[in-house]
């Protein structure tokens, strides 16, 4: 490494980036696809008994995890490596897609469902607010018409104190008697 990329691998790292130098696969390649987009894949060459590094592995990982495709092969499995590569793009590639509009379906179900759930909300609510009202006016009602028994209660015992005891236990006798 030059002097600048070692300077810059050593800030990247301190920043908690892992730097990669050795391992990237051999070539780079791109050309413009069926559906006007231009494809990437990454090759690494490798012949005979050659087996990737570690360095070459992590890469590969790296790089798959990122959805660019990488494979190895050598002269005489170029075109079946590629079409292999080729085949699991284009089915994931589909996969993504229905993915995605899997994910819009759900999107707009979850917008329904939010949406009569608020509704619903709102109508509890506003049942609540209705009940709460009626209740709390039954409820003054209720401690309007205990106060005034309370006032006739008060008022009935203040009159009954002013009437002579003799004459209380006569007209008592005479209710037990007519009862």
């Amino acid at each position: 490494m030059t002097w600048a990329e070692t300077e810059v691998a050593r800030k990247l790292e301190q920043d908690g980036w892992n730097v990669l130098k050795n391992g990237w696969p051999d070539f780079l390649c791109w050309k413009v696809g069926e559906k006007g987009k231009t494809e990437l894949v990454c090759v690494e060459v490798k012949i005979g008994c050659d087996k990737l590094t570690v360095e070459q592995t992590q890469n590969h990982a790296l790089l798959l995890s990122a959805g660019m495709p990488v494979f190895v092969c050598g002269p005489d499995n170029v075109r079946k490596e590629l079409n292999r590569v080729h085949t699991l793009t284009a089915f994931v590639s589909d996969t993504t897609e229905h993915l995605l509009l899997q994910a819009k379906r759900l999107s707009a179900m979850l917008e329904k469902a939010e949406e009569s759930f608020r509704l619903q909300r709102d109508k509890l609510l506003e049942m609540f607010e209705e009940r709460h009202a009626r209740y709390d006016a039954e409820g003054k009602s209720l401690i309007e018409r205990f106060n005034s028994l309370g006032t006739l209660f008060e008022s009935q015992r203040k009159a009954i104190e002013q009437v002579p005891v003799r004459r209380r236990r006569k007209t008592a006798k005479k209710a037990a008697v007519s009862a």
